[in-house]
């Protein structure tokens, strides 16, 4: 043991504290911690707002495809008749609640405004048209999915997604 004490006193070097750093060195470090924050926030908001986008789109899609179901399971009920209003159609909602607008939090209006979804009866209650709006190029908004249903709309009643779904404009 007193081999190994005398061993660690030959290689034990005297402790030199670091340098202070100049003030000039100080402020040149946090002025590029400052930049390089700034470019990471540059990189990351762009893609922050995207993926809300995009859930905001697929919030809209869901509240159409709920609508949908909502018609579908009328239907079912009344002979293959389709509702004829949104009064009828919302007692067939899930808990009976119309769903939130993404884009406002409040319920649907049904109505042509982003974030809204549309119902439209057709043919006498034996089709319908459900379609889901999101912010237009002009300010104004546009058709980002149509739902339709019944024996005229493709025989089977299935839903049939407008193909320029996703074309034109950002939401």
């Amino acid at each position: 043991m007193q081999a190994i004490r005398q061993h660690l006193q030959t290689i034990r070097r005297p402790f030199h504290a670091p340098p202070i750093p100049e003030r000039d060195d100080v402020v040149l470090a946090v002025g590029a911690l400052v930049l390089v924050v700034g470019l990471l926030l540059l990189a990351v908001v762009p893609l922050a707002n995207r993926i809300g986008a995009g859930a905001r789109v697929a919030a809209i899609k869901g509240n159409a495809a709920t609508v949908q179901l909502a018609a579908e399971s009328f239907a079912r009920q009344h002979l293959g008749r389709f509702p004829s209003s949104v009064a009828q159609l919302s007692r067939y909602l899930p808990e009976k609640r119309v769903p939130a607008n993404p884009l406002d939090g409040k319920p649907l209006a049904f109505a042509r405004r982003p974030g809204d979804v549309t119902y439209t009866p057709g043919n006498e209650g034996r089709s319908y048209r459900i379609q889901g709006w999101i912010y237009g190029n002009d300010g104004g908004c546009r058709e980002l999915v149509r739902l339709e249903g019944g024996p005229d709309r493709a025989g089977t009643g299935k839903a049939i997604e407008s193909m320029e779904t996703m074309t034109g404009g950002t939401p």
